[in-house]
C-alpha cells in the first residue's frame, strides 16, 4: 500500500513532457517571406491604381480627341496597351469633362507626369491644347515638372516653346520658369544665353529669374551684367526686381561690399532709391559700432528720393533694436535738421507703444511745432485706447489743451469705443474751435 502512494507521489513530482516547438515563433524564413509577399500585394496594389487612373486618363482625353489619345500609347510605353486601346475605342460621343472639374484635371496631370519624363515637347504640346480651363487659365501643378524635365535635356527649346504663349503675363511666367530651371541646371549656360540675348524683354525677364537662383559669386556676376546693359532700362519692373533681388541677397553676405558695388548705379531711379533701402537695412544691423560711418555712407547718396527712406531705415532699425542706445547714437551723431525730424518722428512712434511716460517726456523737449504736433497726437490716441480720460488730463503736459486736432483725435477713439460718453464730454465744452471740431467729428458716429 505506502509502494503504491510512494509511486504515485513520485509520477505527480516528475515534470510534464513540453513539446517546445509550439511555443516557438515562425521562423526567421516564415517572417521574410511573408514580408515579401506583403510588398508584394502592396506593389500590385500600387500598380493597380496606376493603371485605372491612366486608362481613365485616356479615356478622358479620348472623350475630346480619340486620336489625341492613341497617338499618347507609344510614348506612353504601357504594359497593358491593349487594354488601353479598348478603353479608347469604348468611349462614344458622349460629352466631355467640364474643364474646371477635378476629375478632369487629375486625369490630364496623370497623362503628363510620364509622359513628361519621355518627351517634355510632347507633354507640353498636351499641356498646351488640354491644359487649360474654360477661362482659358492653365492648371497648376505639372508645367514646372515639364519645364524642369524639359530645361534638362534641351533649354532652348523649352525656351521656344515658353515664347510661343500669345497670352503676355503668361508668356513672361514660363520664360521666368524656364531660365530659373535652366540656372539650377547650369546656371554659367543660363548666363551667357541671358547676357548675349538682343532681346530686352528676355533679359529682364531672365537677369531677374538669374537673381533670385543666382548663389555666392554668381551674383556679381549678375550685377555686373545688369549695370552693363543698364541705361535706359533701369527702371524697367522685371529689371528693376532683378536689382532689388540681388541687393538684398548681396547685402545679407557682405552689407559693405553691396552697397560698394550698387554705388555704381545711376542715381535718380526707382531702382537705385530700391537697392539703397535693402542694403540699408543689413548695414544697420550690424553690431560693429559703424554708427558714424553709415549715417556718412547715407549722406552721400545724392539723390533725396532714395536717401530720405535710407536714413529712415537705419535710423528705425536702432530704434527698434533698443530706443535708449539709439538715442545715444544719434547724439553722437549730430544729425541736420532733416535727420533730427525723422529720428523724432520714429521714436515717437516706438515710445507711443512701449513706454508712455516716456514718450510724453521725448515729445515734451520736442522744439518744432509740427513735430511736437505729430508727437502728440500719435501718444494721445494711444493713450485714448487705454484710458480717454487720462489722455486728456496729459495734454497739458505738451500744451496741447488748445490744439483741436489733438482733441478731436481723443475724442474720435473713445466715441469708437463709448460715443455716448464722448458726446457728453464734448457738449461741455466751452464754444470755440477745439468744440466744433470735436463735434464735427462725433457726427460721423452718429450719423451712422
Amino acid at each position: 500500500m505506502y509502494a503504491v502512494v510512494l509511486v504515485l507521489l513520485v509520477l505527480v513530482c516528475l515534470p510534464i513532457p513540453r513539446d517546445e516547438s509550439a511555443n516557438e515563433g515562425p521562423s526567421d524564413a516564415a517572417v521574410a517571406a511573408w514580408k515579401r509577399e506583403e510588398a508584394a500585394e502592396r506593389s500590385r496594389e500600387k500598380h493597380m491604381r496606376e493603371k485605372n487612373a491612366m486608362l481613365h486618363a485616356l479615356q478622358v482625353i479620348a472623350k475630346e480627341n480619340p486620336e489625341t489619345a492613341a497617338s499618347l500609347l507609344p510614348l506612353l510605353r504601357l504594359p497593358y496597351e491593349a487594354t488601353a486601346i479598348r478603353y479608347i475605342e469604348s468611349v462614344k460621343n458622349g460629352a466631355p469633362y467640364e474643364k474646371e472639374s477635378k476629375e478632369r484635371i487629375t486625369a490630364i496631370n496623370t497623362i503628363l507626369e510620364p509622359l513628361s519624363r519621355r518627351d517634355p515637347a510632347v507633354a507640353w504640346d498636351i499641356f498646351m491644347e488640354y491644359g487649360r480651363d474654360a477661362n482659358g487659365q492653365f492648371y497648376q501643378g505639372i508645367r514646372h515638372a515639364i519645364f524642369e524635365r524639359w530645361v534638362g535635356k534641351d533649354p532652348q527649346a523649352a525656351l521656344q516653346a515658353a515664347l510661343t504663349e500669345k497670352d503676355e503675363k503668361m508668356r513672361k511666367r514660363f520664360i521666368s520658369e524656364v531660365f530659373s530651371e535652366w540656372a539650377k541646371h547650369n546656371f554659367n549656360d543660363a548666363f551667357q544665353y541671358v547676357n548675349a540675348s538682343p532681346d530686352k524683354s528676355i533679359q529682364s525677364i531672365g537677369f531677374r529669374a538669374l537673381a533670385c537662383e543666382a548663389k555666392g559669386g554668381q551674383r556679381n556676376l549678375v550685377l555686373d551684367a545688369i549695370l552693363e546693359h543698364l541705361s535706359a532700362e533701369a527702371d524697367e519692373p522685371l529689371r528693376r526686381d532683378a536689382i532689388y533681388e540681388l541687393a538684398g541677397s548681396l547685402s545679407r553676405d557682405d552689407p559693405r561690399a553691396a552697397a560698394q558695388a550698387f554705388a555704381r548705379l545711376p542715381p535718380g531711379n526707382i531702382a537705385h532709391a530700391n537697392a539703397m533701402r535693402r542694403i540699408a537695412g543689413n548695414l544697420a544691423a550690424l553690431k560693429d559700432g559703424n554708427e558714424s560711418e553709415l549715417l556718412q555712407w547715407a549722406r552721400t547718396i545724392g539723390d533725396e528720393k532714395a536717401r530720405t527712406p535710407v536714413l529712415y531705415i537705419i535710423l528705425k532699425v536702432w530704434i527698434d533694436a533698443d530706443y535708449k542706445a539709439a538715442a545715444t547714437k544719434v547724439e553722437a551723431a549730430k544729425l541736420t535738421g532733416a535727420e533730427r525730424a525723422i529720428f523724432n518722428r520714429l521714436m515717437t512712434e516706438t515710445l507711443s507703444k512701449k513706454d508712455i511716460p516716456a514718450a510724453l517726456k521725448h515729445a515734451s523737449k520736442l522744439k518744432n511745432l509740427s513735430e511736437k504736433e505729430f508727437a502728440a497726437r500719435t501718444i494721445m490716441r494711444e493713450l485714448a485706447y487705454k484710458n480717454p480720460h487720462e489722455a486728456l488730463a496729459k495734454l497739458d503736459l505738451l500744451g496741447m489743451k488748445d490744439n483741436h486736432y489733438v482733441v478731436g483725435d481723443i475724442v474720435e477713439v473713445w466715441a469708437g469705443k463709448d460715443a455716448k460718453a464722448a458726446t457728453a464730454w464734448v457738449e461741455k465744452l466751452p464754444q470755440g474751435k477745439v468744440k466744433e471740431h470735436a463735434l464735427y467729428i462725433l457726427s460721423n458716429y452718429h450719423s451712422h
